[in-house]
């Protein structure tokens, strides 16, 4: 246990001292000295236009392509984000108010904008909440491949219950699981919700033309979502199991008939902090479920899951995967179909 230890510190030290260095880290910065980091110009007030704020950059890439030209859009988190550590600009809060529509990702996933969106709505700005036009699912609704439920862990076998983590409430979701964009038809139904929203505020369109750019883009989703699933084929169904840096993939799981056997941060934030015994908790599984890999996000430090692949002492591999925003335009991401297609891959390379 005493080498755990000493390398959770190392990781830890490492987390912080990446603070800075990672697209999030320079995001923050930015928006602490005032500066505009994720920005569209395209979004500048056009004439007899609509303003859309989005926040997230898979929400920012889903609207301007519902959009179309219809209406200046601007997304305030820059590529390679991760939308729950993000502090916005005060020019950014100042967007916000300025809008004549925020899009939001909801279920408390923005949590560092969760003021400025409330203070928004207050000074009459429309507010849509991505969530609000689904049935969410619950954190840990995939039971992992022991067969235990989230209930069931709520005290585990080492007697460590919810109470060892106070900060996995205050920086959890409330109204359940928010990362519904890894299922397209469940992003269909929320392209579909905002065509609606769109098309009340709008008036420079024919009658049934936002209706009609939400039923195109609902087929280009399913023809994606059966993409996704002619790529994932290639995974046996016994070794649909992962284990995950947070609790983000609920939804590819439910969709694709996954199992998310453990996570390495509990809960659904990157803003919760493991205990060395949860550590201890997830290197037991990943030993005892055979899983070949553990699953980072681009948008974290994967020093943690290394922690764990290197303590199972079984030939475990690390692999990245684009959970909570789009890559840069050169990337893999850039787009949402590309986001989704390259997880797919990723997963594809690691457990097919």
């Amino acid at each position: 246990m005493s080498r755990l230890l000493a390398m959770l510190f190392a990781a830890t030290l490492a987390l912080t001292a990446c603070a800075t260095d990672s697209p999030d880290g320079a995001a923050n910065a930015a928006a602490a000295a005032g500066t505009d980091v994720a920005g569209d110009d395209e979004s500048a007030a056009t004439a007899g236009q609509l303003t859309v704020v989005v926040s997230t950059t898979i929400l920012g890439d889903l609207v301007t392509d519902l959009v179309d030209g219809a209406a200046g859009v601007e997304v305030l988190l820059p590529p390679g984000a991760d939308p729950h550590e993000f502090a916005l600009s005060a020019g950014q809060a100042e967007t916000m108010r300025n809008a004549d529509l925020l899009v939001v990702n909801g279920g408390n996933l923005e949590e560092g904008l969760i003021d400025a969106v409330e203070a928004a709505e207050e000074d009459g700005v429309h507010v849509f909440e991505a969530t609000s036009a689904i049935d969410t699912i619950e954190f840990g609704a995939s039971t992992d491949e022991h067969g235990h439920d989230e209930e069931e862990h709520a005290e585990d076998e080492h007697g460590h219950d919810e109470e060892e983590h106070p900060d996995e409430e205050e920086h959890g979701h409330s109204g359940g699981d928010p990362h519904f964009w890894h299922d397209p038809i469940r992003v269909a139904e929320v392209v579909e919700a905002l065509a609606a929203e769109l098309a009340e505020l709008d008036d420079t369109l024919e009658d049934g033309e936002w209706t009609a750019r939400a039923e195109a883009m609902h087929e280009e989703l399913e023809a994606l979502d059966t993409e996704v699933r002619d790529i994932l084929s290639a995974i046996p169904e016994e070794d649909r199991v992962l284990v995950t840096n947070h609790d983000a993939l609920g939804y590819l799981a439910d969709a694709y008939d996954f199992t998310v056997a453990g996570t390495v941060i509990p809960g659904g934030s990157t803003l919760a902090e493991p205990s060395a015994a949860d550590l201890e908790d997830l290197i037991d599984v990943v030993a005892d479920t055979g899983v070949p890999a553990v699953f980072t996000e681009t948008t974290e430090s994967s020093r943690l899951a290394e922690v764990v692949a290197e303590e199972v002492g079984q030939d475990v591999a690390v692999f990245d995967l684009h959970t909570d925003a789009l890559s840069e335009a050169d990337g893999p991401a850039a787009t949402y179909a590309d986001f989704m297609r390259a997880n797919a891959q990723t997963l594809v390379d690691a457990l097919g």
